[in-house]
């Protein structure tokens, strides 16, 4: 949360120190959405007047989202509100706004206040419960899989020797193995359980006419435990994504952030985020599997979200 907070807004909070931090508690709230919740949004958007009837009805869907709607509200207006930032480094709210008042850009272009705090909103719900239960998921398969940490620590040794020095950008981007096995577990547990979309013209795929205006639904989960795209589908392997593998592998396949314009907008940061406390997490302790460790890990319905937790055992490699 965080970084989170940091990087999109250029605000700083202290949710790792502070469990009442407001900003925390709201973004909690706003992913606790019960069953019911969770399977009427999914039925709501599978028939064509369900985006009228949410949008008459918000108290059916919104009522948790509501106090992480108001902060993300002020968030803006105080950004809108405040002088220049003296600070060299543009958050990605500043830029958003910056775009939304450039002359040069179309009218038709550019994002409305309401936009703005929309795509600030989801920026700053998804991006903290979804990283975090990936974490919680890699973390998992790690434990269960003592031969996969063990290159991965090998790795990160090879490539950052010194854990005294910064961990840069650059120096993620030389852990080849690092990328696969964080790939594999958004192949298992992708953010998006499912995507929406709209389709903008009547076409014909495959010999099936889909026309204008209807909902489609992607079965991301799905297509990702597909047998006859991945063979053992429920096991967790990371040469999966090795980069010979890839070559043979129909990008449509594998779609943990969405594909194509519309995909997650903080899809690259969330990658760095993950592969940051990987390594910094693995540099120093050993995850093993404990006494309360389900295997197979829960997932909830209609969601990657654990069900009960993610419990290993964390010990320090340091003898």
């Amino acid at each position: 949360m965080d970084a989170i907070v940091s990087a999109a807004f250029g605000f700083q909070v202290n949710s790792q120190n502070n469990p009442d931090d407001p900003v925390l508690k709201a973004a909690k709230q706003a992913m606790n959405q019960s069953t019911s919740q969770k399977i009427l949004l999914t039925l709501l958007s599978t028939i064509p007047f369900g985006a009228k009837i949410m949008e008459k009805t918000p108290s059916l869907w919104m009522s948790n989202n509501v106090p992480l709607l108001n902060i993300t509200e002020e968030i803006v207006q105080t950004k809108r509100e405040s002088s220049e930032s003296s600070s060299s480094r543009k958050d990605m709210l500043d830029l958003m706004l910056a775009a939304s008042d450039d002359p040069s850009v179309p009218e038709k272009k550019k994002l409305s206040d309401m936009e703005v705090i929309a795509q600030s909103l989801v920026f700053l719900a998804a991006g903290y419960e979804t990283t975090s239960t990936t974490l919680s998921f890699v973390s998992h398969h790690l434990a269960v899989n003592p031969e996969v940490q063990d290159k991965l620590q090998q790795e990160i040794d090879s490539v950052w020797p010194d854990e005294n020095q910064m961990l840069s950008y650059e120096t993620v981007h030389e852990m080849p193995y690092l990328d696969m096995v964080l790939a594999e577990a958004l192949r298992m547990y992708p953010p998006g359980f499912f995507i929406v979309r709209v389709c903008t013209e009547a076409c014909v795929l495959k010999g099936v006419k889909i026309p204008e205006g209807l909902i489609v639904i992607i079965p991301v989960y799905s297509i990702h435990r597909d047998p006859s795209i991945y063979p053992d589908p429920d096991e967790f392997n990371p040469e999966r994504f090795s980069p010979a593998a890839k070559q043979s592998l129909n990008p449509y396949s594998y779609m943990p952030f969405g594909h194509g314009p519309h995909n997650c907008i903080g899809m690259r940061f969330a990658q760095m985020e993950m592969k940051m406390v990987l390594a910094r997490m693995l540099k120093k302790y050993r995850l093993e599997v404990a006494a309360d460790t389900k295997i197979p890990p829960d997932v909830a319905i209609a969601s990657t979200l654990s069900c009960s937790g993610v419990n290993v055992k964390i010990s320090s490699r340091k003898t």
